[in-house]
């Protein structure tokens, strides 16, 4: 006599729905007591997913894929664990060791990014257009961006996680959380700012380490300049990374031209300062050389008009010779050294240092 499995699917159902909705319920209750004591809380525009609904999606997936009531009832068993947490990384986790248990391909695709696996690109995802629903095609996209994050890929990760609708997400924690590393990896800076700030308004529901890590780089991005020397130091470690993991190509290279041009400023900036300085000191030199005279009792020089200081001709530097910086003199080439990299951690006058080198080695054109 075969048993009946569906009234125990019904009610592994039920069971896993009252536990996720009494871990979404308390939220809101606690919220409104910080309310209530006079504390201002600003309201999240992100929300978690909706754990009915989601459910519904799972059993209409196992449906049409005429998945045998017995496992079906197998593959449940991993979506209602009570030891995971309701919500977040590892409801996605759990989500796709489910769906693997349904489709072996999304095993298979989820392989190419285990940290033994020697990743040589983006896995190939188009067999997912006409076999999976639309949630489960964003939820194995966002897990292969997660992937590609974690090994430095941010550009690649971008190309996924930025197509993916947050208020669709089985976990918008995750996604917000790897577009905002990505964007802080690639100076992105006003989205960076934009996804962090938006994860950051349930910081008490996401995990420790997303609230921690977001913290930090929020605070690492928030004073970054434009053209300055921290800008400059961040570019040359984005075109080494792309270096060590294989990339040659337009990015690589235009990062390298970009480098080399803000250096190039910052090197201009600093001549000009270091200009106008001689500039002054000279003509204070000369006025208190005059002042001296004067009280002194000598005669004012015929060759000089009382009062003036020099002609005012000054030869302009060819600030536009990228070569000269070879041809000055040790002491000056110090000089402007010290000045560039003055109050700076080591790595950056380093990294300076070897620019310089390569470019006094330089043959004129």
């Amino acid at each position: 006599m075969k048993i009946n499995t569906l009234p125990y699917r019904f009610a592994i159902l039920a069971l896993n729905s009252w536990l996720l909705i009494s871990c979404f319920i308390a939220t809101p209750l606690k919220s409104l007591a910080a309310d209530q004591n006079g504390k201002l809380q600003r309201k999240a525009t992100w929300q978690w997913p909706d754990a009915p609904t989601l459910e519904d999606k799972i059993d209409q997936w196992m449906t049409s894929r005429s998945i045998p009531e017995d496992k079906q009832l197998e593959i449940l068993r991993i979506w209602v664990d009570p030891t995971i947490p309701a919500s977040g990384p590892a409801t996605l986790d759990r989500l796709l060791s489910l769906m693997s248990a349904i489709d072996p391909r999304v095993t298979e695709a989820l392989k190419t990014l285990e940290p033994s696996a020697e990743l040589a690109r983006i896995p190939d995802l188009s067999w997912m257009d006409s076999d999976l629903p639309a949630w489960a095609q964003d939820t194995v996209r966002l897990a292969i961006g997660r992937g590609l994050a974690q090994r430095r890929w941010y550009d690649e990760a971008l190309v996924l996680l930025e197509s993916l609708s947050l208020d669709n997400s089985v976990d918008p924690a995750s996604l917000l959380f790897y577009r905002g590393a990505c964007f802080h990896h690639l100076l992105r800076k006003e989205d960076c700012l934009q996804q962090l700030e938006t994860l950051m308004e349930r910081e008490t529901e996401i995990p420790t380490r997303y609230a921690v890590t977001s913290k930090l780089m929020l605070a690492d991005m928030q004073p970054l300049k434009t053209d300055s020397l921290d800008e400059v130091s961040r570019l040359m470690n984005d075109v080494s990374r792309r270096l060590d993991l294989g990339r040659a190509g337009k990015r690589t290279l235009d990062g390298e031209q970009q480098v080399i041009e803000k250096l190039d400023k910052l090197i201009e900036d600093i001549e000009q300062q270091m200009q106008q300085q001689q500039q002054q000191q000279q003509s204070s030199s000369e006025q208190q050389q005059n002042s001296s005279d004067k009280q002194a009792g000598q005669p004012q020089e015929d060759s000089r008009v009382a009062g003036e200081t020099g002609p005012g001709d000054v030869d302009q530097k060819k600030l536009a010779d990228k070569n000269g910086w070879g041809n000055l003199p040790p002491a000056e080439r110090q000089e402007a050294l010290q000045r560039i990299t003055k109050d700076l951690p080591s790595h950056y006058r380093e990294a300076i240092q070897e620019y310089f080198r390569k470019l006094a080695t330089k043959p004129k054109e």
